[in-house]
């Protein structure tokens, strides 16, 4: 019973909102517009404000991530690490990426990890990178394509990562994934980059497009996490 009247308040309270927000309030009438437009025969106008609504809404979904992006920043520089355990960034992180889930707060970065030098991810990712870790959301796939990068220092020929064995990732005592460790050589030689990659596994039924994979950057290869998958 509890629980049922605070859901109702909860509603309550968000149908307030909507009822007094500008933009929600300037969307319903555009919405009348729209069909009252469509009624007379107006394909323009309908078209014209379709057309602002989703740009509308666009905006504020960047806007949203901006702040987001501003918060995360700014807890890195007072201390925060974000450092989930396996099974929860699988689980949790990685199967919403997947499912257009909503993540509001985590320090993952969309990027096409192996189409780049190492080096390059963290120059340019360096301010949510912590203890020399770094998070990356990816559908790019290892040797795919490789090409020769610059860093800020120097131009950096083109590599390649090979790969380790494949791990199982629980959680809660159930496989939610799998991981494997990537490490990565210029020629012949292996350097400190290393990569724990995450997949999914099983894939879930209704997966909308195409998997995700969650890549742990590492420049570091002292790290116990990464020389445990190192000696199997």
């Amino acid at each position: 019973m509890v629980q049922r009247k605070s859901s109702r308040l909860q509603s309550v309270k968000e149908q307030e909102k909507l009822e007094t927000d500008p933009i929600e309030l300037r969307k319903k009438q555009l919405i009348l517009d729209i069909r009252e437009a469509g009624r007379i025969g107006d394909q323009n106008e309908q078209k014209r404000r379709i057309r602002w609504i989703h740009e509308t809404e666009m905006m504020n979904k960047l806007s949203k991530a901006r702040k987001i992006r501003d918060l995360q920043v700014q807890l890195i520089l007072l201390g925060y690490t974000f450092n989930p355990e396996d099974g929860l960034l699988v689980c949790h992180y990685l199967r919403e990426k997947c499912l257009d889930g909503d993540l509001l707060f985590h320090s993952i970065e969309d990027a096409d990890v192996y189409t780049k030098h190492p080096q390059n991810l963290i120059d340019k990712y360096k301010a949510v990178g912590a203890r020399n870790v770094w998070y990356f959301f990816t559908r790019s796939r290892p040797n795919e394509t490789q090409p020769g990068t610059s860093t800020s220092t120097e131009q950096v020929l083109a590599g390649k990562w090979i790969f380790g064995n494949e791990m199982d990732v629980l959680h809660q005592g159930e496989k939610v994934g799998v991981k494997q460790l990537l490490e990565y050589c210029d020629g012949d030689a292996k350097t400190q980059y290393k990569i724990i990659e995450y997949k999914l596994d099983p894939l879930p039924d209704n997966l909308k497009s195409g998997p995700w994979f969650v890549c742990k950057l590492y420049n570091d290869a002292s790290c116990v996490e990464v020389q445990s998958l190192i000696n199997g």
